[in-house]
């Protein structure tokens, strides 16, 4: 495991840009999505992350009801009207188009996972360029950073995309793909 040359500003909230409709509301409805031990309907709070979340909204008299939905879905129906908000998200280009975004809460560090079979010994690299040669897993929805995605469009990252960590974690350990990038706590 290394360290991702570029921290991910994960952790911030995107609210809508028609932000004037929380004023009236006594409960907002927030789509998130499965990142434990971030976000969870299955956790304590919602997960560390929502929990944080709903705390500062109760301080300013606001409920906060969460919907757990896949990451694309829950980003699309806040980005039409159907939520008030959307948590978890890095921040992007793409993103600041439709949405505000907070404060970055936390900062998150992704690392690459590999096997020592594959590299026989310790991965060794610099920059995200110089990994052209290699499959990189990703899971669908996930921010990791502009340079990545822009790598990826120009064709100098090959990356498969998978809809789960977990199915990439099964790609990684078959051998189809060569380096996974998660996030060292989950």
């Amino acid at each position: 495991m290394k360290r991702t040359s570029a921290t991910i500003k994960a952790l911030t909230l995107l609210l809508l840009v028609s932000f004037h409709s929380l004023s009236k509301a006594e409960t907002i409805q927030i789509a998130s999505g499965e990142y434990p031990p971030w976000t969870s309907q299955s956790l304590p709070g919602g997960g560390y992350i929502n929990h944080l979340v709903s705390e500062a909204f109760k301080l300013h008299n606001i409920d906060v009801k969460f919907d757990y939905l896949p990451w694309k879905r829950a980003l699309e129906a806040t980005r039409i009207g159907n939520y008030h908000a959307t948590s978890f998200w890095g921040e992007s280009e793409e993103r600041r188009q439709d949405f505000l975004h907070s404060q970055t809460i936390e900062n998150i560090y992704f690392v690459f996972f590999y096997t020592k079979k594959r590299f026989n010994g310790p991965f060794k690299w610099q920059s995200l360029d110089e990994l052209g040669r290699l499959k990189i897993g990703a899971t669908r929805s996930y921010t990791y950073n502009d340079e990545f995605w822009r790598l990826y469009k120009q064709d100098r990252l090959r990356v498969s995309i998978s809809n789960t960590d977990i199915d990439n974690l099964r790609k990684l350990i078959s051998g189809t793909i060569d380096l996974f990038p998660i996030s060292e706590f989950t």
